[in-house]
């Protein structure tokens, strides 16, 4: 089966390294380089002269954007699944283990979203998704869509995926014979003040689109399309630039 494996990177280049080292065929890679910390830049210049294909974003263009880079190509039906990995997600042997999980599932047929879990902590309470380590279809792009860009830069964006997937009625599978290892990132959102910073910046504005979207907060939604428009289905979102908030000067 065609595939790519993309990675959004937003952490310290320990940590990407690492998750690198799980990826055995580089030419299988997407890099979206979204925002640079110190020596990734330099790492994805080796990548791409091993067949990695790399983009450059150190504006950082936000989780959505970097995932869709993947998911486009499910849309132009140039793969029949994408593995998505951050930088914290590494494997007992190498990712190709649940590639190769994916592709046993695909024979089924009946499937449409994919993950391996390890450790039940390590999902988003009350979702679908483990965004460390998982797998999207071309038919659960088909009948889904793909990630909402205007939660940006991160956050509700799986939330409105799922809550997306639930209207459709599509459910994630398991894989648990994909064992997975979780590293503690160097650099991850949570601990970096310029993307802390633009995540506050944004965090009211993503609710407040969360709520018009589907009618109330997490957890309390209400309509079946966006907006309650019978005309609209559950795939249909326009990005509107002018309330993106910026990334913030250095801090």
């Amino acid at each position: 089966m065609r595939y790519k494996i993309l990675i959004a990177v937003m952490a310290e280049l320990p940590s990407f390294k690492n998750c690198i080292s799980k990826c055995p065929d580089k030419e299988k890679l997407i890099i979206v380089n979204n925002f640079t910390h110190e020596g990734v830049g330099d790492e994805c210049e080796k990548l791409q002269k091993q067949g990695a294909e790399v983009h450059w974003h150190p504006e950082n263009r936000g989780v959505s954007f970097a995932m869709n880079v993947g998911l486009h190509t499910l849309e132009r039906g140039e793969n029949d699944f994408v593995v998505i990995l951050s930088p914290s997600a590494l494997f007992n042997n190498t990712v190709n283990d649940l590639v190769e999980a994916v592709e046993a599932r695909e024979k089924q047929g009946s499937n449409y979203y994919y993950l391996t879990v390890a450790d039940e902590n390590w999902q988003v309470p009350g979702t679908k998704t483990d965004l460390h380590a998982f797998a999207v279809t071309r038919r659960m792009v088909d009948e889904i869509g793909i990630y909402d860009e205007n939660f940006y830069p991160v956050y509700f964006e799986d939330t409105d995926l799922c809550w997306r997937m639930g209207v459709m009625g599509v459910q994630k599978t398991i894989v648990p014979e994909v064992r997975r290892v979780s590293q503690t990132l160097c650099g991850a959102a949570g601990s970096d003040k310029r993307i802390l910073r633009h995540y506050e910046l944004n965090a009211e504005r993503m609710a407040r689109y969360y709520i018009r979207k589907w009618g109330a907060i997490y957890g309390q939604e209400v309509y079946r399309t966006p907006y309650n428009d019978p005309n609209l289905t559950v795939k249909d979102w326009t990005l509107d630039k002018s309330t993106l908030i910026p990334m913030p000067a250095r801090v």
